[in-house]
Order: C-alpha cells, then sequence, then structure tokens
C-alpha cells in the first residue's frame, strides 16, 4: 500500500494559498490588460485600413472573418425536406452545406433564414 505525502505545515499551506491567491489575481488583470490592448489595436489598424503592422520584431496581423451559425433545428429540416440527408449530421454538417454551394447543388439564398453570420475579428502578433 503507497504511503500518504505528508500533509504541508499549516503554515506553509497558508503560504501556498496567498501565493496561488497572488498570481491569480495578477493573472486576472494582465488578462483584462491584454483583452484592452487587443481591441485598441483591432481598432487601431480597421481605422488605418491596414492588415500588418512590424514593430521591431514584431508582425501584428488583422483579419476579418465571417463566422457562421446555423439554427440547427430549422436547417436539419430544410435540408432533409430538399432530400440533403449527406448535410446533417444530427446537426448540420457546415462543410458539407459549403460544399453543395459550392458545386451549385443548393444556393446560399436557401438557408440564410436558417443561420446567422457573424464578423470575427482576429489579431495574431508573433514574432519574426
Amino acid at each position: 500500500m503507497p504511503r500518504k505525502k505528508p500533509e504541508p505545515a499549516e503554515d506553509n499551506l497558508a503560504k501556498l494559498i496567498k501565493e496561488y491567491y497572488s498570481l491569480d489575481m495578477q493573472i486576472k488583470e494582465l488578462t483584462d490588460r491584454k483583452e484592452a490592448l487587443n481591441k485598441t489595436i483591432k481598432l487601431s489598424m480597421r481605422t488605418r485600413g491596414i492588415t500588418k503592422f512590424k514593430a521591431d520584431d514584431l508582425i501584428a496581423s488583422f483579419t476579418v472573418h465571417i463566422r457562421i451559425k446555423y439554427y440547427e433545428d430549422l436547417a436539419v429540416k430544410k435540408l432533409k425536406s430538399l432530400g440533403f440527408t449527406q448535410a446533417v449530421k444530427e446537426i448540420v454538417d457546415a462543410d458539407a452545406v459549403k460544399n453543395l454551394i459550392k458545386t451549385g447543388q443548393i444556393s446560399a439564398d436557401i438557408l440564410n433564414s436558417y443561420m446567422e453570420s457573424k464578423e470575427v475579428e482576429i489579431l495574431t502578433i508573433k514574432k519574426e
């Protein structure tokens, strides 16, 4: 039978708890600062109409993507009624629907009322 590890002394446990709390608070503060900087940088790049910016050895990339989310229950019914069961996996298979649209088998307009489209801004900063 393996032996249990000895419990840390109460004063050591208190020290660990205080250190953990301090680190947790620092992470939260840094996360808030990072999110604010992210918004400011995106706004600046969007306003200037730029997608890349170099700052010393760092490169910031700013892209905008359209994220589509189907209203699953309605879109599944519609696709099944049109006979496109290959595009349904109990949920809408977005890749299969995209392929149906791409190959001209179905018009994107047919499903517009069964989905929502959301613009997503993405900022990436990396070293060269």
